[in-house]
């Protein structure tokens, strides 16, 4: 009996302490990420474009951190808003085997540092935390479209219309988090692997109103 009463009683204080653990968890990685916001391009990012694209991309910002590769965000046009990060992969495996797609709404999580990405017009966050080596990407979006541009083993291109979307990795909690203002919105996302890297490019309007070609990210970029 008395061994028992220990171990609930345990159990009780481990239960209390997650919290206060995970939150800890998150302030220190608030403090030790110091993020640095430039507006200068990087051409690893740039080169992802064809010659064509790039000189109608305008860099916005470029954000470098200690916990994550850098994230730029760019205007293509002056009428489409572009998000291009990457991620480390653990393993050579195909798309198909690597990324995840499901139907179904995203909503905010305690636990993830959150910082907004302004250039959308649209309430759109990515993870301040540190980001793990990434063997399957969990792509989530809500709406009432979405369309397989491009399906291959080292390519893959979505057009969608959503109310909210997320991108995951791991079966943890979401990088990417975003959510329309009213009705939805359309996007594209492209996942494209190289090597050990996959390179993630959102791109969505810059204004409410604005229409967007299925294909119009695909056309954009390098094959």
């Amino acid at each position: 009996m008395i061994k028992t009463k220990k171990k609930r009683i345990g159990l009780i204080i481990a239960v209390c302490l997650f919290p206060l653990i995970m939150v800890s968890s998150l302030i220190y990685t608030l403090i030790d990420d110091q993020l640095k916001t430039s507006k200068i391009p990087l051409t690893e990012y740039n080169n992802l474009f064809t010659d064509d694209a790039q000189g109608k991309l305008q860099i916005l910002a470029t954000v470098k951190g200690r916990n994550r590769p850098p994230v730029s965000t760019y205007i293509y046009d002056k009428r489409f808003n572009i998000c291009v990060f990457k991620v480390i992969l653990t393993n050579n495996s195909t798309l198909g085997k690597i990324i995840n797609y499901k139907n179904g709404t995203s909503s905010s999580n305690l636990f993830v540092a959150n910082g907004g990405l302004p250039c959308f017009n649209f309430d759109m966050k990515i993870n301040e935390g540190r980001i793990a080596n990434v063997s399957t990407i969990n792509f989530k979006s809500d709406g009432d479209y979405i369309k397989s541009i491009l399906n291959n083993d080292s390519l893959r291109c979505y057009y969608y219309r959503f109310e909210t979307f997320s991108i995951s990795y791991n079966n943890g909690f979401y990088d990417i988090l975003a959510k329309a203002d009213q009705s939805t919105i359309p996007a594209s996302v492209m996942f494209m692997k190289k090597g050990k890297f996959l390179y993630i490019i959102i791109m969505s309007i810059a204004e409410g109103k604005e229409e967007m070609q299925p294909d119009l990210l695909y056309s954009l970029v390098n094959k």
